[in-house]
């Protein structure tokens, strides 16, 4: 979407207007908008909500990105918005961490436990400030795939040992049964159910 300078702050009115629409019947669905970026979720192909988008965002001197915008069948194909994956599978909704947002994470964890000057207790404290941010942004997605950031991180880490330590293999001892997190306070990517938000308890 291209906004014009100042008009930002009407993108209220498209929240705004759009709720009462679907309340009054006229169109259906649901609006998700961060920023400038937005996906309508509707039951039905929206021709409809779609023109209605396009009619209101031109009153407001605004305009869809052409190349951005499209139509998909969630049932059929998934899509990336905000760095999460949706897809459809047995009759729900899943999440999951899109691919550019997977690159993004594994490479600032990379960037994160290049110092080899520093001391494990500093690097762990370093790197719980950015897990604890990124988990919670990526609270509703599989589980799997936050059990395989935990090891991704543990393996960095023993291996960060290895550079720091010139061993000849990663510091595997290190990692292996939950050490850095039990004894050394490493954040999880992947929380047991009792620590996890409750609007992320039903992840897979």
């Amino acid at each position: 979407m291209s906004t014009l300078p100042g008009q930002a702050q009407y993108l209220n009115l498209l929240d705004r207007n759009y709720r009462r629409r679907v309340e009054a019947g006229s169109l259906d669905g649901r609006l998700v908008r961060y920023a400038d970026d937005l996906v309508v979720l509707t039951r039905r192909r929206p021709d409809r909500e779609m023109a209605w988008v396009k009619q209101l965002m031109s009153r407001l001197g605004l305009t869809l990105h052409a190349e951005k915008t499209r139509i998909v069948n969630a049932r059929k194909e998934h899509f990336t918005f905000l760095g999460h994956t949706h897809f459809w599978r047995r009759e729900e909704l899943y999440l999951d961490i899109g691919r550019k947002a997977q690159r993004r994470i594994r490479d600032e964890l990379r960037r994160r436990t290049r110092r080899t000057g520093i001391a494990l207790e500093q690097l762990v404290r370093d790197l719980n400030l950015y897990i604890r941010g990124a988990r919670q942004y990526f609270r509703r997605v599989l589980r799997k795939r936050l059990n395989g950031l935990d090891h991704f991180t543990e393996g960095l880490i023993a291996r960060w040992w290895r550079r720091k330590h010139t061993l000849r293999r990663p510091a595997w001892s290190l990692v292996q049964g939950g050490v850095l997190h039990s004894a050394h306070g490493l954040e999880l990517w992947n929380l047991p159910p009792a620590l996890r938000p409750a609007d992320s308890r039903r992840g897979r």
